[in-house]
């Protein structure tokens, strides 16, 4: 959390300039909202499990606390590396905000009902950061004049709604399935359980070797616009990043 302060204060003490058009966003610029926009999406990624995991504890599974989830604690994850890492480099190749992995769950002694919010939660939490880092520019604490801070705002507001979008999406291995799966009949999650561990990444291939993506992208900048952001500003937010593809 820290880091995301510091760096959006740095953020204030750079600005993009634009000319015929076309913005010119200095290196220390980039380096500063590249910060910002990465520190944030992984607090929003911490606060996504810890909600599924405090769901569970209040749901019945104690284990949680045991095993340090509810300690915001991302060390304690089952794959820091899913959880973590991969969503951070989606985000540096293009924008994208992407779920990660999970903290694991002991939905042994849990009501189908529980089973689903403890699914819910993540998203929800998602859903919850989205609106309060969108918040200084609805409320018109934040404008184009502080443009890089607004810039990397809009982003970090962009990739947590759209990283919403698709968690809810009822497709094998993300938490709209989950919502749905403890409501299912058993014959159609026996049918589904081959390719749950495997769903995650046949949603990634269909993602970016289709055009699924524009499908999810318009309604999500219709989105962000709806809540004050300008099409300049998120422009510049995807420019701040190094673009690692």
């Amino acid at each position: 959390m820290l880091l995301t302060v510091v760096s959006g204060y740095l953020c204030t003490t750079q600005t993009i300039t634009t000319t015929f058009g076309e913005s010119s966003i200095p290196t220390l610029a980039k380096v500063y909202g590249t910060i910002f926009v990465v520190s944030g999406w992984l607090l929003s990624l911490i606060f996504h499990e810890f909600a599924h995991a405090y769901v569970a504890w209040k749901g019945g599974d104690v284990s949680v606390a045991a095993k340090g989830y509810l300690t915001l604690d991302p060390r304690r994850y089952t794959n820091p590396f899913l959880s973590l890492i991969i969503p951070v480099i989606i985000v540096l190749i293009g924008g994208i905000g992407l779920p990660g992995g999970a903290v694991w769950i002991d939905q042994t002694n849990m009501t189908d009902e529980r089973k689903s919010a403890v699914s819910a939660a993540g998203p929800a939490a998602t859903l919850v950061c989205a609106f309060l880092t969108i918040l200084p520019i609805s409320l018109g604490l934040l404008t184009t004049e502080s443009s890089v801070l607004y810039a990397a705002v809009a982003l970090l507001a962009f990739v947590q709604f759209f990283a919403f979008l698709i968690n809810m999406l009822p497709i094998p291995g993300l938490d709209g399935f989950g919502i749905l799966e403890p409501t299912l009949p058993e014959n159609v999650n026996a049918m589904l359980a081959p390719i749950r561990a495997f769903g995650f990444i046949i949603f990634l291939v269909i993602l970016f070797y289709t055009p699924f993506i524009e499908v999810l992208v318009t309604p999500i900048i219709h989105v962000v616009e709806f809540f004050g952001i300008e099409n300049d500003g998120l422009r510049d937010g995807f420019d701040l990043l190094p673009r690692l593809a």
